[in-house]
């Protein structure tokens, strides 16, 4: 799987105008943001787009996609059936978009940047989502890195425990807190790497990071029991079971 050193996933809040684009290259100096393919193509497309009643210019993403400040990128097929999938299952109560774009986190190893002080609230409401750690941190690289390092190991470790609820059933909450509770002294390390770079390294510019396991299961639940995908492939989605989503303070536009 794609594994990127560095960046993020852009929500569609992230896209609406220029001011929350350049907050965003600020957040992650240096390194790659990201959006699904699907999105760019249906905006190319309809030029102006709207999701959650907030518009995006075709004019402004495609000059940030020019100037190589946002990487229009490859949504594998079969993420983008499933995405259409757990639309249905929540009976299209969460935009495409969004799934999309979670997706595409989760497949590159990188957090979703949004703006949308609401969007897990409302993932929650619809999928069902459980907290495993929260930091709250300044967005220095060295303190990014070891975020990224955390969430790696988490997706690694977490595709055999979500397996075994294809294979048995069971309560997705309950893998959740087992995860949390194996993965203590690994969550305190990091803890404890961040306020160590934190004060080595300041920054004005504080970022909170979720990492949260989202129940996907009922939407690829049939792939298993249909012998559609080998076990590989599955073992390999389970893994997207677990989001990292980057939630920075609410900037003022100008």
């Amino acid at each position: 799987m794609p594994i990127h050193d560095y960046g993020a996933v852009c929500d569609i809040s992230v896209l609406t105008n220029q001011d929350l684009l350049k907050n965003a290259e600020e957040l992650f100096e240096s390194s790659g943001l990201y959006i699904p393919n699907s999105t760019y193509s249906w905006l190319s497309r309809a030029k102006l787009i709207e999701v959650r009643h907030q518009p995006v210019k075709y004019s402004l993403i495609e000059k940030q996609v020019r100037k190589r400040k946002l990487y229009s990128t490859h949504l594998p097929e079969l993420y983008d059936e499933i995405s259409r999938q757990i639309m249905f299952n929540a009976e299209q109560k969460v935009a495409l978009t969004d799934l999309r774009g979670l997706l595409l986190a989760a497949h590159l190893q990188l957090p979703l940047l949004t703006f949308d002080e609401n969007l897990i609230e409302r993932i929650s409401k619809e999928i069902g989502i459980f907290s495993l750690q929260k930091f709250k941190t300044e967005s220095n690289w060295l303190t990014v890195r070891n975020i990224l390092e955390l969430y790696r190991e988490l997706l690694f470790s977490s595709g055999k425990r979500f397996y075994k609820l294809l294979e048995n059933g069971g309560n997705f909450d309950e893998v959740v807190k087992k995860i949390k509770k194996t993965e203590k002294d690994n969550i305190k390390s990091i803890k404890e790497s961040i306020k160590e770079n934190n004060t080595k390294n300041g920054s004005e510019r504080e970022i909170e990071f979720h990492y949260l396991g989202w129940n996907i299961i009922p939407s690829i639940q049939d792939y298993y029991d249909q012998n559609i995908l080998t076990p590989e492939d599955l073992r390999r989605i389970c893994e997207r079971c677990i989001l990292l989503i980057a939630n920075p303070p609410k900037f003022e536009i100008s």
